[in-house]
């Protein structure tokens, strides 16, 4: 099969509040595409799979990230419209993009993950009884957005009924802070890549921080103990398998001061720029920007491919 019988559709922009960033990933994976494949770069304004796209000659590069990208809506629309598309499918997207579910999962597969309860906003739990768990020192966030966006650290009891008065709906996760080094790990197809440190100004890793030039400091590969990072292997490809993920993610960690790895979560559609965690951890096994975006369309294309020998069998 050649590049002629068919073209990437790459998805971008969305109706989240990630939707700048989005802009920012789907041109970067556009640019490098496009080297190799034909490739039309979309903005979608919309909760809907554009209808002049064809599932017969089209594959999807889906590269929203929060509401319809990583939370299953998109990937069940382009399921159920018979296109083929990189990434995870509907549910595993929308596994992996609610904290709590995936963090259940964890223990039960014996990746270590922070304590932590989840309420929702109308039914706030007893500060002091959380506190009695978890310990004085919380990090509260919500259990199904990204980018750590609303993410707030707090000690204490006191603190902590102060943050959660005003949360009037949606589902929140508190978490046991870990006192640590931050660090992420790339998965690309079920095989872990390298370890890279995340060293934000002010030791909290926030949306601001994130997404302010100048704010964090980048290790890659991280300076870790081997054992540490055969750890982080392990749990990211353990994670990656149970979580039913496919083609490419990005499992997220603390190290403790103990030298313990805490699995944070994992990301079905993390950043796609060069300057991304992602690409950094690909850099760490050899790979640069433009082997890893064809790397990340390559199994897309496969059953793409096996697809359309099928069909052809059939009409035979």
């Amino acid at each position: 099969m050649t590049s002629k019988e068919f073209s990437i559709a790459v998805l971008c922009g969305g109706v989240s509040n990630e939707r700048e960033v989005s802009l920012i990933s789907g041109r970067s994976v556009a640019e490098e595409l496009q080297k190799h494949y034909p490739v039309e770069l979309i903005d979608l304004t919309e909760a809907e799979v554009p209808a002049t796209l064809d599932p017969a000659n089209t594959i999807i590069f889906p590269a929203l990230h929060g509401e319809f990208g990583e939370d299953g809506q998109l990937q069940e629309l382009l399921e159920t419209q018979g296109f083929v598309f990189a990434g995870s499918g509907s549910l595993s997207s929308r596994l992996c993009m609610n904290k709590v579910d995936t963090k259940s999962l964890m223990r039960m597969s014996g990746v270590r993950t922070p304590q932590g309860v989840h309420f929702y906003g109308e039914a706030k739990p007893d500060p002091a009884e959380v506190v009695n768990f978890l310990g004085e020192d919380l990090v509260l966030k919500p259990a199904d957005q990204g980018s750590s966006r609303n993410l707030s650290v707090i000690t204490g009891k006191d603190a902590l009924a102060h943050a959660i008065a005003p949360l009037e709906a949606g589902m929140w996760l508190i978490e046991e802070r870990i006192f640590g080094r931050i660090l992420t790990m790339g998965v690309l197809r079920g095989r872990a890549m390298g370890a890279v440190e995340i060293i934000p100004e002010g030791g909290l890793d926030t949306y601001e921080t994130k997404y302010t030039e100048g704010k964090e400091v980048f290790e890659f590969p991280a300076d870790i103990p081997e054992a540490v990072r055969r750890e982080m292997v392990t749990q990211s490809e353990k994670l990656f398998h149970v979580c039913d993920c496919r083609d490419f993610a990005r499992a997220d960690f603390i190290i403790s001061n103990e030298g313990n790895s805490y699995c944070l979560e994992i990301n079905t559609i993390p950043g796609f720029t060069p300057v991304s965690l992602l690409p950094k951890s690909a850099h760490c096994i050899g790979y640069d920007w433009e082997s890893l975006c064809c790397l990340m369309l390559e199994p897309a294309v496969e059953r793409f491919a096996l697809r359309m020998k099928s069909l052809h069998h059939v009409k035979k």
